[in-house]
């Protein structure tokens, strides 16, 4: 919930903490401007810190230190940050007397327990939340988190007038530039203040011990807390609850949306008054407080900018006219919206050179996959993106060397980037929606024209159902356009909004707005007249009604297994949240299947809650085995020390901040019941985001060589015999980050024993820098597994083959060599038929496509046949004879027609051992798309080779058939847009499918002979799949790769209206095993889908999974 995006860097900075204090000019200057980073003796604990640390005390006792006061003083503060010794608070981190009963009186239990469904089973659900889920940030509905704040009317009265300032002063962000112009505004005006700058950056992280703040005392009446909503709960458990008591509390939210969450109704009780960034804002949230809200502008100030940084300094054309957005992806792509604005661009300019587009970005990693989108929807000369790292002073710059700002945004809670170009007197053509209307309007800009649109999925805090902005990009472009054209009418609404913005928003302006409102509130008078609606916050609550499931009746399953084989979970343990950590740990022991041993590998963490989560476990039970290492090892090292320990016949490979659910080992042991001959196993899996919501499913294909060779697809969960993972000498150091997927590629040329089990039995949890939340947050994870797939390709292959980057970021491709380009044959089956294609007119097909085929192919060696039906014409004929082009014409039955016997006619007809079979509506989109075809075809354990064939319009129409779906068999993704990446990248990525189609089929000529051709029982429908799938039951993998793309005018060749009933059931009753479950598509997804959804919602197919959920 973050409005203000003006940052300077990709990503935030904070100062580390060791809060400073700092004083307006009319504070007393006996207080210093940076108040000393330790506690005062009178308010230090010895008692305690002695019994935090005994060897302190054994020194004092000794005589060897003065006292525990001294020693923290001079050394002990630098220990504990350094990580030398636990976090020392003089209050343990769990005391449920310190919440007043009035907190939880009305506390929800059966709500609680529903949105939190681990805690199903705890005696007492609000027992729970007392001691762990508060300190989790568990929501608990019924909860008044601030009920108890002490309200005591003397004690703020011995405050004097004046404010006590939260805010993140020192963060690099819009937050913290917005903290740092109400401060500004403060100490332009009389109004008594100091300040403490806010770590947000701590919130994210449960395990961070509570700040005592030095000699806090609450100096002032007032407290103003530039702390969003969601913030308040996090802040109050770093900062202590206490420095709210007392007070009047004023709190500054940002909100983007015109409906305000119910969910955060508890949130108000912290405060008095709420100031919010606009009257857009003011509005929202007073839909649902309890008190008061106004609205308070961000101070819009910028230094003069730098002439240093002109467009030479930025590499930006000198004579192009430039439009630029410069946005945060972490405040939610989707409603900063910049799709939209180059949609409008290109629809104004095209690839104009006189006109250029910027966009400026930063925490790019918080959506990597919508970014990497935009970057393709981008690409175009005059567009550039910009991530770059950048200070205040160049961010000024680059903004003073555009010529046009453009907000695409869907919402804003005021706009800073908006203001901040509008100061600067730039031309700002801005949606006309949200807070930027409190500075904005016609007369000094142009406003989008927009419809209200509902938000139809959760995008961070805004939730599906929400209303926001759908700016018009036709209304846009115009105004491009426009600005463009008239640049001295565009000049004069600059001018204005520059005297706008400076007047409304100058640190003067914004302080008057302050000290009007307190002296408003009669805060300076003794006693002030709020005092009558002092604390009424106090009682919100929000409520849900929910519900709980409960049941085991496991126990008869797991008796009735023969084999009980123990499986060891290897889990290498560094420096991890607690939290997560105790959630992992928990996990295990939840396991239905009891035969487990979970093998954790401190790997020299530093970390005192790590470590104190630890040592909570050691001991308690015999299956639980915890090794320290002396020194960091890192993730190979460490994993490879817990296998050294490990004693079960298999490996469970499992992160330290993941979770298996109970079900996940019971399948596996049953799997290995079932093929007790199983060398390797993984499973299916999704991700637990911040909030615990389980999203992104991922539900894989069966055992896919090709597919793994392209990208580290199996991922979790894996379970590995032991004695193989020994015999290939465990994991390789040099491959940290990317050491599963070395290991299973080594896995791959050593065994043949795989197994998938198609059940989530993995939850990935999804963080801020994990590859679980994007795929190139560990770049040196990518490099380690491109070099790992060198490696694996250089000993399975030889010299024949190289590795390249794929079409996705950590996706790859292996070229295989075709040493001395072997000849093959394009053979053609034709009718000799006209086709009609819009916007190209009447073009007859087979002549089209030869003409394509030796316009654009670059593989040298090929030969092509036309199997016609003899009725080529004579010119015809006489052309393609010149030219070397073989005919053959079939003279079988035209009517019925027997498309299989024609094919098979004409692989008599081939003399080469390689064949491509070409439809003849076809035509060549990729020059190398032979070579793409025969690097896999070549291999004598491929069987056929299929290719990304798009329809005129660049619609898909073939990238892989599945079975089982709409019937026997479907085209996935058929009619979705050619560059649709799809589900895990699977239109874009080289993948192992039991069937394509045979438009386009790459084979041998071996391979034919073997399989007897096309059976010719299936004169139309079904003979491609057929051929595909007796080549799956000889022992082949047939292949599907996207660097071979063909245009495809499907249906032009043979127009039919239904398909024969006799080859229906014989197809059926062949290959009914495989409608029923195709190898390489997952039984998770829908029968009737051609994307990849899930057959039923995710959570629901996780209970389906797990018998005894609802038991």
């Amino acid at each position: 919930m973050n409005d203000m995006t003006s940052l300077s860097n990709e990503d935030d900075a904070m100062t580390p903490v060791g809060e400073e204090f700092s004083s307006s000019p009319k504070v007393s200057t006996e207080k210093p401007a940076h108040a000393p980073r330790f506690w005062e003796a009178q308010d230090f604990d010895e008692e305690a810190y002695l019994a935090a640390y005994p060897d302190i005390a054994e020194a004092v006792a000794a005589g060897t230190v003065v006292s525990a006061y001294q020693h923290w003083l001079h050394h002990g503060q630098h220990e504990i940050e350094a990580g030398l010794r636990p976090p020392f608070t003089t209050a343990p981190p769990v005391v449920d007397t310190t919440l007043a009963p009035s907190v939880y009186s009305d506390f929800d239990e059966y709500g609680y327990v529903h949105l939190n469904p681990d805690v199903a089973s705890v005696p007492s659900p609000v027992e729970h939340w007392l001691n762990h889920g508060r300190f989790e940030a568990r929501v608990a509905p019924g909860i008044r988190p601030f009920a108890d704040r002490s309200l005591d009317m003397n004690r703020l009265l011995q405050h004097p007038f004046g404010v006590n300032f939260f805010a993140p002063l020192s963060a690099k962000s819009g937050l913290g530039t917005a903290a740092r112009g109400y401060m500004q505004a403060l100490g332009a005006v009389n109004v008594p203040f100091n300040s403490l700058s806010l770590d947000i950056s701590r919130y994210g992280d449960a395990s961070k011990s509570p700040i005592r703040l030095p000699s806090w005392n609450g100096q002032y009446r007032v407290n103003i807390i530039q702390q969003n909503c969601d913030m308040l709960t996090n802040m109050a458990r770093i900062y202590g609850r206490n420095i709210l008591d007392d007070h009047y509390n004023i709190g500054i939210w940002a909100w983007e949306l015109a409906a305000f969450r119910p969910d955060w109704l508890q949130e108000f009780g912290a405060l008095d008054e709420v100031w919010a960034l606009s009257n857009f804002c003011a509005e929202s949230i007073s839909t649902l407080s309890p008190v008061p809200v106004r609205a308070m502008p961000l101070v819009v100030e910028l230094d003069t900018p730098n002439p240093t940084y002109d467009r030479a300094y930025f590499g930006l054309p000198e004579d192009a006219y430039i439009f630029s957005f410069i946005f945060d992806v972490s405040s939610v792509m989707d409603r900063k919206n910049p799709l939209a604005l180059v949609q409008a661009f290109k629809k104004a300019f095209g690839n104009d050179p006189k006109v250029h587009l910027l966009l400026k970005y930063h925490s790019g990693n918080a959506d990597r996959s919508r970014v990497t989108k935009l970057y393709s929807v981008a690409r175009a000369s005059n567009i550039r993106l910009m991530s770059e790292k950048m200070t205040d002073a160049q961010i000024t710059g680059l903004k003073q060397c555009c010529d046009c700002f453009v907000s695409p945004h869907r919402s804003e809670g005021f706009g800073l980037n908006i203001a901040e170009m509008m100061y600067l007197g730039k031309p700002v053509i801005a949606t006309g929606y949200s807070g930027n209307m409190d500075f904005m309007s016609k007369d000094n800009s142009y406003l989008i024209d927009y419809d209200l649109t509902e938000i139809d999925q959760n995008l961070g805090p805004y939730l599906k159902g929400f209303i926001w902005a759908e700016p018009s990009i036709d209304h846009m472009a115009q105004l491009m356009r426009h600005v463009y054209e008239n640049r001295d009418d565009a000049a004069l609404k600059a001018a204005q909004a520059a005297r706008d913005v400076r007047t409304r928003n100058s640190q003067q302006a914004v302080g008057l707005q302050i000290e009007g409102r307190l002296k408003e509130l009669g805060l300076q008078q003794e006693p002030p007249p709020f005092v009558r609606n002092w604390g009424r916050s106090v009682d919100a609550v929000w409520k849900l009604p929910i519900s709980s499931i409960k049941g085991k009746p496991w126990e008869a399953r797991v008796n009735n297994l023969l084999l009980k084989p123990t499986i060891s979970l290897i889990v290498p343990v560094y420096n991890v949240p607690g939290e997560y950590l105790r959630k992992c740990i928990e996990s295990v022991i939840a396991q239905y299947y009891p035969n487990w041993e979970l093998c954790l590998c401190d790997d020299g963490s530093t970390s005192a809650d790590t470590l104190a989560v630890l040592e909570e476990y050691q001991g308690k039970d015999g299956r639980i085995i915890i090794r320290h290492l002396p020194k960091n090892l890192g993730i190979s090292g460490a994993s490879n020390a817990a296998v050294e320990v490990a004693t079960g016949e298999y490996l469970a490979l499992l992160d330290n901040d993941d979770e298996l659910p109970p079900m996940a080992l019971l399948r596996v042991v049953e799997t290995i019941n079932a093929r007790p001959s199983v060398d390797y196993i993984y499973t299916d899996e999704d991700k637990i985001n911040e909030k615990g919501e389980h999203v992104d499913d991922y539900c894989k294909p069966d055992w896919s060589p090709e597919h793994l060779e392209s990208v580290m697809y199996l991922l979790h969960l894996q379970v590995i015999r032991k004695s193989l993972f020994l015999k290939l000498g465990g994991f390789r150091a040099e491959y940290t980050g990317a050491q599963d997927f070395d290991l299973a590629l080594r896995i791959s040329q050593s065994t043949t024993e795989i197994v998938h089990i198609p059940e989530i039995l993995y939850h990935w949890r999804m963080i801020p820098g994990s590859a679980a939340a994007a795929i190139d947050a560990k770049p040196k994870a990518l490099q380690n597994a491109f070099r790992a797939l060198e490696d694996h390709v250089r000993i399975r292959y030889g010299g024949s083959a190289k590795v390249e980057h794929g079409k996705l970021t950590g996706f790859f491709r292996v070229r295989h060599d075709l040493v001395g380009k072997p000849p093959v044959t394009i053979m053609i089956p034709t009718d000799n038929r006209l086709v009609m294609v819009e916007g190209r007119g009447e073009f007859n097909m087979i002549d089209n496509l030869i003409t394509s085929i030796k316009a654009k192919t670059t593989y040298p060696n090929y030969r092509i046949l036309v199997v016609d039906n003899g009725n080529l014409t004579a010119q015809q004929r006489e052309r393609y004879e010149r030219t070397g082009i073989q005919i053959a014409s079939y003279k079988g039955p035209r009517s019925p027609f027997n498309f299989s016997a024609k094919a098979n006619f004409g692989f008599r007809q081939v003399k080469t051992e390689h064949l491509v079979m070409l439809n003849d509506d076809m035509e060549i989109i990729t020059p190398d798309w032979l070579e793409a075809l025969l690097e896999f075809s070549h291999s004598p354990e491929i069987g056929v080779v299929g290719a990304k064939l798009l329809y005129p319009d660049s619609t898909i129409q073939h990238a892989g058939v599945v079975l089982g779906v709409n019937g026997n068999s479907a085209h996935m993704y058929h009619g979705f847009p050619g560059d649709f990446v799809g589900y895990n990248g699977y239109t874009h990525t080289i993948r192992n499918y039991t069937v394509l189609t045979g438009a386009c089929m790459a084979t041998r000529k071996s391979v034919i002979d073997e399989l007897g051709g096309f059976d010719e029982a299936f004169a139309i429908d079904y003979n491609d799949i057929d051929f595909c799938l007796k080549a799956v039951e000889a022992g082949y993998r047939n292949v599907y790769t996207p660097f071979c793309e063909l245009f495809h005018f499907e249906g032009k060749t043979s127009v039919r209206t239904a398909q024969n009933p006799a080859e229906v059931e014989l197809f059926s009753q062949r290959w009914g095993r495989y409608v029923a479950r195709d190898p390489h598509h997952n039984p998770n997804f829908a029968p009737d889908r051609i994307d990849y959804a899930l057959r039923q919602p995710l959570n629901d197919l996780l209970k389906q999974q797990d018998p005894y959920s609802n038991g």
